[in-house]
């Protein structure tokens, strides 16, 4: 884990060869709860997050969706640093989650409404919709993009949030304003 924190790939690399390692890789910090892949998206170090994920850490034990201290996985951490690489490498493994929401009840896509970072909301937005079922190809208009999200939690408010997110889909898919 202090290698991850320090950002160095290749101490990772060289530790997850080790099965005294790989039998504790899935650990959490007992300050913050965090694993080495919490660790490694707070640093903005895509060289070690790419690294934990390649080495199949997952069978050894992590868990991409662990919560930290205060509900936030390290999609969020990438998210909220605005590591772009980070989220888009995450996004390529389908057992990182979306929909997790931390104890303030925002979840990933929140968290980049929040941050204002329009480029990591596409990447969730594109990620979001096609692990939906939707078939990007035919979304034709931005309501079709507001059933799908009233679809996913019952509701949608005209927020500044959800106006911020309809005109990023729009400017995505090249709609007339």
């Amino acid at each position: 884990m202090k290698a991850a924190s320090k950002g160095n790939p290749g101490v990772v690399e060289e530790l997850l060869r080790r099965e005294d390692v790989q039998r504790t890789v899935g650990a959490q910090s007992s300050a913050y709860k965090w694993t080495a892949l919490h660790s490694a998206a707070n640093r903005c170090s895509f060289a070690v997050v790419e690294r934990l994920l390649q080495a199949d850490v997952i069978r050894w034990g992590l868990d991409v969706n662990a919560r930290d201290y205060s509900g936030q996985t390290a999609l969020m951490l990438a998210v909220r640093n605005g590591d772009e690489q980070s989220v888009r490498l995450m996004m390529g493994y389908k057992v990182v989650r979306l929909d997790i929401a931390d104890d303030a009840g925002h979840n990933a896509v929140k968290h980049a409404l929040e941050m204002k970072n329009e480029t990591i909301m596409r990447v969730l937005i594109l990620e979001w919709l096609a692990r939906s079922g939707v078939d990007l190809g035919t979304l034709s208009e931005s309501r079709q993009l507001v059933l799908c999200l009233a679809e996913s939690d019952g509701t949608v408010a005209a927020t500044p949030e959800v106006l911020l997110l309809l005109h990023s889909v729009r400017q995505l898919f090249s709609y007339p304003k």
